[in-house]
Parts: C-alpha cells; sequence; structure tokens
C-alpha cells in the first residue's frame, strides 16, 4: 500500500519546535507508535500548523498504521493548501485497504464527482462501511436503503423538485418536502454537539470574525463533518435551482433562544477589497438556499426588511432567493436577517450557490 503512494516523502517532517508537546507523547511518536503520531498531528492540526500535522500524519501512514493514511488523506483535502490530488489517491487506497471510514469518506467523495454510475457507487462504499462495522454508516444505510444497496431509489432524495415563487421582485421561492421529515431529525441529532459560533464575513480583509451582528452557531460539513444524507441534499438543491451552479460548503445553523443574524446581504460588496478578491477567486454568491429542519420553535422568522416580507418555514421546506438581479448584478432588496428565537431551537440547513 505504502509503496504505491510515492507523494508520502513530500509530507516528512523536518525540524519541529515542540513547545507545548508532552514528552512522553513525542518520545513514543519518534519511537514509531501510531496512535502518538496521530495525536501530534491532529494537535498540530488544531493549532494551524498544517504542515507540521501533515508529516506526522504522514509517518503513521508510512510505518502502516492505518488511521494515518485516512488522517493525512482528510487533511490534504480540507486543510489549505489542498493537494487535491495526492488526497483523494490516499483516500482510496486507505478504503480498499479496509479502513471503513476511510470507504465512507470515499463514498461521499466518490457522490459529489460527476459522473453517471456516481451514486451507485457512493451508496455501495456506504454499505462497504457499514459492513465493516461504521457507526454512522449503518444509521445512514437503514434510513435511505433499509432494503439494501442494491435496492436504493436515488431519485427520490435528488430528484428536482418545482419552485414555488411566492415574490417576484426580489425573486424568492419555496421547494415544498425538500429533505424528509426523519432525515430532517437525525441531521440535528447527529449534529447537536458539534457547533461553534458562526462568524461573519470581514469585507476589508476577506476573512471571517466573530462580532456582535450574529450570534447563533453552525457546523461546517467538512469531510469529517459531512454525511450521505448531506450530500443526497446538495444534489437535490442543484438540481431543484441550478445544476451549473457550484455549492459551498454546507453549513447547519442553529439558533438558540435570543440569538439572531442582524440585517445583512449575502452577496458580496465588490467595492471592499477583501470581497472584490473573494469574487475573483470563487465567484458571487448568486442563490440562497436555507432548509428547515425543524418548526417547532417560536419566533426566528427570516425578515426581508425592504419588502415587508417575514417567512417561517415549515419543517423539510426550503426557502430559496436569488441574491442577484437577472442582470447579474447585487439585488439590494435581498436585504434580510434572521430573527431572534423565542422559544426552542431553530435548525436550519445553509446552502450557498456561486
Amino acid at each position: 500500500m505504502v509503496d504505491s503512494l510515492r507523494s508520502f516523502d513530500k509530507w516528512e517532517v523536518g525540524t519541529l519546535s515542540m513547545d507545548k508537546i508532552p514528552p512522553e507523547l513525542l518520545a513514543r511518536a519518534e519511537q514509531g507508535d501510531g496512535e502518538a503520531q496521530i495525536a501530534l498531528g491532529r494537535k498540530f492540526d488544531a493549532e494551524g500548523q498544517v504542515a507540521l500535522a501533515r508529516g506526522w500524519f504522514a509517518r503513521a501512514a508510512k510505518t502502516g498504521y492505518r488511521d494515518g493514511l485516512r488522517e493525512l488523506a482528510t487533511n490534504l483535502l480540507i486543510r489549505l493548501p489542498i493537494v487535491e490530488h495526492d488526497g483523494l489517491g490516499m483516500m482510496q487506497a486507505a478504503a480498499r485497504d479496509g479502513d471503513a471510514l476511510a470507504a465512507y469518506y470515499w463514498g461521499l467523495l466518490t457522490a459529489e464527482a460527476r459522473f453517471a454510475e456516481r451514486w451507485q457507487v457512493g451508496i455501495a462504499c456506504l454499505g462497504d462501511a457499514a459492513e465493516r462495522g461504521l457507526a454512522i454508516a449503518r444509521e445512514e444505510l437503514q434510513l435511505l436503503a433499509p432494503e439494501g444497496v442494491s435496492r436504493f431509489a436515488v431519485d427520490g432524495f435528488v430528484s428536482p423538485l418545482p419552485l414555488e415563487f411566492i415574490c417576484q421582485v426580489p425573486r424568492i421561492a419555496i421547494i415544498r418536502g425538500c429533505l424528509r421529515s426523519d432525515l430532517c431529525d437525525w441531521l440535528i441529532l447527529k449534529n447537536r454537539d458539534k457547533g461553534t459560533r458562526a462568524p461573519v464575513h470581514d469585507p476589508a480583509s476577506g476573512q471571517h470574525r466573530i462580532e456582535y451582528a450574529r450570534s447563533n452557531s453552525h457546523v461546517i460539513c467538512d469531510l469529517p463533518n459531512k454525511s450521505m444524507v448531506v450530500t443526497l441534499l446538495r444534489a437535490r438543491i442543484l438540481a431543484s435551482i441550478s445544476p451549473a451552479a457550484r455549492p459551498e460548503l454546507t453549513t447547519l445553523l442553529y439558533y438558540r433562544p435570543g440569538e439572531e443574524f442582524l440585517p445583512h446581504y449575502d452577496f458580496f460588496d465588490l467595492s471592499n477589497p477583501g470581497s472584490a478578491r473573494e469574487v475573483a477567486q470563487k465567484g458571487q454568491r448568486s442563490v440562497t438556499c436555507l432548509v428547515y429542519l425543524n418548526d417547532d420553535y417560536q419566533g426566528g422568522e427570516t425578515e426581508f426588511l425592504k419588502i415587508g416580507l417575514n417567512h417561517r418555514g415549515r419543517k423539510g421546506d426550503a426557502l430559496v432567493f436569488w441574491n442577484l438581479r437577472a442582470d447579474g448584478r447585487p439585488d439590494p432588496l435581498t436585504y434580510h436577517a434572521g430573527r431572534p428565537t423565542i422559544s426552542g431551537e431553530k435548525w436550519v440547513v445553509s446552502q450557498w450557490l456561486r
């Protein structure tokens, strides 16, 4: 396995600064203890020292510790600088080598690819991970294909649904029944303890920052937090709105009582340098889609202030609004806010399209 992955050497650990590293952990890692090497890699990754993290994951992988290959592959795919070719190759190799979580991740990655059999391959990987004992794969397989992988009917999850327009200027629509009720419940259950304070975009620097304008929490559905349920939902959103659009990372948002997102635009203002760079690199945010995972709360409306429209979604439905006019210019009428919940928690899936 390792010999076929000639790119390992480029991630080898060089001279390290070992501040705050427990000496016993370092000693174990240097002696070839795979668990210690993974622990060091994760520590460096959490501190933003990506090169050092990759070095330790590579050491674990090169000595045959299975988790190391998957950890390195995941890091290459989600941390900057992204090294997609190496990451995909390593993830596939880890899956073939019997790593259940790598098989699960490979299924998610395959399902996002653009080829005819992607869903069959993705669900087959889900079944493989379930057979190897991965709990989340077993749960999703029971939800999505209770009669077995061979009976999985993808159209029931990803086929386009009609847009029901509730406003023409700006364009705002509802997608009824975008996600099944039991899948809504499952997403809340699996993500309840993962959230962190949701940031806002800094228009000057182009970075993210925490500020008073937004008090709710979020879960970014990158590879470690992704699921086949989210992957299927992304496909349905694209099919229903704009198949050629490029989706950003999906995000789960939740609002506890009193939390809110003050009035704002979702498009980027090109007069700000950070926003202009963002659009030049990744494109403008053209569409916002919010899929409501529950409706057992009070308050929490999405308010469009300039047109006097308040919307409170129904569980499983999606709210869609176009941030740009037909000519591609930002639409100032999309100025909106996530009003505070009064009681209960509000959960939504947020999907921006570029």
